[in-house]
């Protein structure tokens, strides 16, 4: 049997992976993680930093096999693409650079008949587990977070010191995934507003570089200043 974690770096992954680790052992165990920072070498172009320090430390004390997958495009050329900024009500560079990625993996290296797909949501959030179901059909799919002992984020927190891992500090102040991009396009949430009001000023990289946004004209990303690939420019 073999088991698949939607590692995202939260700490509601990491203590997924943790419940299914001490049920299943290590060996059959996936993490899969999928990175929307591209092949960009900017440092505002995917997960905070400190993420990247996370995922790697825990999937080695895990001692389970770490799987990243990637669109090859940034979060910043994907809002080109899309000429659409995520927020609360769309967001199609998750759809694009996380969902659509991990399913490739999983029908490229994975059998449905022998594989469980596991998810970071927990017991507040259980409204949302029959459509993520339905999402990953014809994989089984699971929430161990969803089921007893039922543990709030600040637990989980303690939990993972406990284990003698530090958690990102965007990730203590906001109890979310630590990606200081993506919630900081979505001010209007919870995670958002904390990560936008205490992460450090932006650097000259993540401002507009021209008022083409959107126009479809743009020569360069107007935010990280990359060039279209040939499929952006189709």
């Amino acid at each position: 049997m073999k088991h698949v974690v939607m590692y995202s770096g939260g700490i509601g992954s990491w203590a997924t992976a943790r419940r299914v680790i001490n049920q299943h052992g290590p060996t059959n165990v996936t993490l899969l993680f999928a990175d929307v920072k591209g092949t960009s070498s900017q440092p505002h172009c995917g997960e905070d930093a400190d993420c990247y320090r996370f995922i790697h430390e825990t999937a080695a004390a895990f001692q389970a096999d770490l799987r990243i997958v990637s669109d090859g495009r940034n979060i910043w050329e994907c809002f080109t693409d899309a000429r659409w900024i995520d927020n609360a009500l769309r967001a199609p560079c998750s759809h694009q650079l996380k969902q659509i990625p991990c399913r490739t993996w999983l029908d490229t290296h994975c059998d449905p008949t022998t594989t469980t797909v596991y998810v970071g949501i927990d017991w507040t959030e259980m409204d949302r587990l029959p459509a993520i179901r339905n999402h990953y059909l014809p994989y089984r799919t699971e929430a161990p977070l969803t089921e007893a002992p039922y543990l709030d984020k600040r637990e989980l927190l303690r939990q993972c010191r406990a284990d003698g891992i530090k958690p990102p500090p965007c990730m203590c102040r906001a109890g979310r995934t630590p990606t200081a991009k993506v919630p900081a396009s979505k001010p209007e949430s919870p995670s958002g507003a904390k990560c936008y009001a205490t992460a450090p000023t932006p650097t000259p990289t993540t401002k507009p570089r021209n008022n083409s946004y959107g126009t479809g004209s743009a020569k360069t990303c107007p935010f990280c200043g990359t060039a279209p690939t040939a499929r952006q420019s189709r």
